[in-house]
């Protein structure tokens, strides 16, 4: 006990009041860590192993003529993320999905980063990491990712840039701004 902190020996006094003794601690790091392992081990189990497709990175891409409040792209052939940095738009193929995001952070609009080791959004502010879906994994709670209505048209993403839709406002539209190709 005298290893312990102070804060660690006062839960454990009061855990021994009420008639139960925990015989191990376990600090908020060392639960994380072991609850991803087993996260990671249970979705490898299951075959949920990261695309390989996404090993090649993001593709920059330009918006092709299209409305004042759209933007086109060429439709995307495999899995993997494109990026129109100059209109702030992420579209990402994933599982015969497609899905257009603001390339903004939605708790404060930090620039989002791909960060392909994890086949995941960044923000390096927040230290929050959101799924190829957008949605929101893990770091900082911040709501998932603001996304865009899209379709296709004639081999062309077509997506609505006049509104971002959320999950938490606008939950029906934000879950049907999906594709399936």
């Amino acid at each position: 006990m005298a290893d312990m902190s102070r804060s660690e020996r006062n839960r454990l006094a009061v855990t021994a009041e009420a008639g139960h003794v925990c015989p191990r601690l376990v600090d908020r790091r060392s639960f994380l860590r072991d609850a991803s392992i087993a996260v990671g081990a249970a979705l490898i189990a299951g075959g949920l192993v990261p695309n390989q497709a996404f090993a090649n990175g993001i593709t920059s891409i330009a918006a092709l003529p299209a409305g004042a409040l759209e933007r086109a792209y060429a439709l995307p052939t495999t899995d993997g993320v494109s990026v129109d940095a100059d209109n702030r738009v992420a579209l990402v193929r994933v599982n015969h999905q497609i899905f257009a995001f603001s390339l903004e952070c939605p708790h404060r609009g930090r620039v989002l980063e791909w960060t392909d080791s994890e086949n995941r959004f960044y923000c390096s502010k927040h230290k929050a990491r959101f799924a190829a879906s957008g949605q929101h994994a893990s770091g900082r709670r911040t709501p998932d990712l603001d996304r865009f209505a899209l379709r296709v048209q004639q081999n062309r993403v077509v997506v609505s840039v006049d509104r971002v839709l959320t999950a938490e406002t606008t939950p029906a539209e934000w879950a049907g701004a999906v594709v399936q190709v």
